[in-house]
């Protein structure tokens, strides 16, 4: 978008606002005061499906050809467990961009190849903050925000990383193996 700009950071970035919301903890203030009015969860989840066209201008996969065409790439980064951003939603972004796995992975990504050390392009790096407990797999969201959103750039060792990438290009695990900062 930014021509100058050859190269972007997304801290807890994901895509598909319709997947996400239902999982995220930052939802359930308006969920809960659209029920009042609309009280069919089911009903709700389908208008939510066909509000998606509208949060498609907001929404990062909608830049993805953008992006590519331009020769830019992104640095994804996924808090593991995070309450507010459901994983899920980073990884289909994850693959969306065609990105590879900043390896080590804290666990195997459908559709994402680990990238070699010293990559240059789009990679997604999963960080591990152990904070907990981790949410539902189910379709729903956390009992509460375990932290895990804000906390997946406190290690100086995925500072390093991100400053790396911004600064030279390369993707590249400093971490000494799976990045934890927790």
């Amino acid at each position: 978008m930014a021509p100058n700009l050859r190269r972007g950071v997304l801290v807890v970035g994901a895509s598909n606002y319709s997947l996400m919301v239902w999982r995220s903890t930052a939802f359930e203030q308006v969920n809960s005061v659209w029920a009042a009015t609309q009280p069919s969860t089911q009903n709700r989840e389908f208008l939510f499906a066909l509000y998606q066209a509208v949060f498609d201008v907001a929404d990062p996969v909608t830049y993805r050809s953008l992006i590519e065409e331009a020769g830019d790439a992104l640095l994804l980064i996924e808090s593991i467990g995070d309450a507010q951003v459901a994983n899920i939603a980073s990884e289909a972004m994850a693959r969306s961009y065609g990105m590879r796995m900043a390896g080590p992975s804290v666990y195997p990504v459908w559709g994402i190849e680990e990238a070699p050390p010293g990559f240059t392009g789009s990679a997604l790096l999963q960080v591990d903050t152990k904070k907990g407990p981790l949410p539902p797999v189910e379709n729903l969201p956390a009992a509460g925000d375990n932290g895990a959103h804000g906390a997946a750039v406190d290690e100086p060792a995925v500072q390093g990383i991100l400053g790396a990438f911004l600064l030279e290009g390369v993707v590249s695990n400093s971490c000494e193996g799976v990045c934890d900062p927790g």
